[in-house]
């Protein structure tokens, strides 16, 4: 998928319980390993798929594909008879029947093996909703695309161009099938939240200076030191977001944060 949007509801729930960073248990029962590969899904499937370990791993993918979402590139169309049970014996058999693919990533593994086995008709209509931070639609559009990932970068592109865009929801059928942040609106909501006004003040407490500053890197408490070291006449920084004061720094304070080299007065 070549778009940078993030899949935000399709994915929530299986990026929570089952992401590279997440310990799974697995092997003996006070072992503690990371799955990022297909492999270890054999580790904890192998002797059942209905084992306590294969169900904690492989039930929250499933949950996704079984409500029709897009998991990682992957759709499938699952009948409403189909088991848990059964769906992740596909998923354990299709790695047996396909042993090169467990070093790869077990997304990707999880999704090819469902939407292999259950896989959905071609059908190239869409329905495009967007929403702003409030949630309330601020546009809905039919339209048509080949592949759902061509789909996808339409809702993106469609919200990219109204301002007050901040999700797009991608359906089929009256199913959806993937929602994605990272509308305008939304990023200017992450701009503003890490937008402060920094303003140095000197010891009669009159202000010397008034800086903006995105607090990315280095740290907000960094940046008032090295900007209030720069005046000899500093003697305090102020961190305001939208006019409200969040806290002050002396300047003995901000200096116990930074390199001593950076503590010296810089001459203007």
């Amino acid at each position: 998928m070549k778009h940078t949007r993030m899949l935000i509801r399709p994915l929530v729930t299986a990026a929570t319980a089952i992401t590279v960073s997440v310990l799974l248990l697995c092997g003996s029962a006070d072992a503690l390993v990371y799955m990022p590969v297909a492999d270890d899904i054999i580790k904890s499937c192998g002797e059942s798929v209905d084992d306590k370990r294969c169900i904690f791993v492989l039930n929250d993918p499933i949950n996704s594909m079984k409500e029709g979402r897009i998991y990682f590139d992957f759709r499938s169309c699952i009948p409403s008879g189909i088991t848990y049970s059964q769906l992740r014996t596909v998923i354990v058999d299709y790695l047996i029947s396909y042993p090169e693919k467990g070093k790869i990533s077990y997304q990707v593994v999880i999704g090819a093996a469902i939407s292999e086995a259950y896989p959905c008709p071609p059908n190239p209509h869409y329905k495009l909703v967007l929403r702003d931070l409030d949630n309330t639609i601020l546009e809905r559009q039919n339209f048509t695309a080949d592949t759902d990932n061509a789909a996808i970068s339409s809702a993106a592109r469609a919200c990219d161009n109204v301002p007050k865009c901040a999700t797009s929801e991608l359906y089929q059928r009256g199913d959806l099938l993937s929602s994605l942040g990272g509308g305008p609106a939304m990023m200017a909501m992450f701009k503003e939240a890490r937008t402060y006004k920094i303003v140095l003040r000197d010891s009669s407490n009159a202000a010397l200076q008034t800086v903006e500053y995105e607090d990315l890197n280095p740290g907000i408490i960094v940046m008032m030191g090295r900007l209030c070291y720069r005046l000899a006449q500093c003697e305090k920084a102020e961190v305001y977001q939208k006019d409200i004061l969040v806290f002050s720094k002396s300047r003995s304070e901000m200096a116990t944060y930074m390199p001593y080299d950076e503590t010296q007065v810089i001459p203007p």
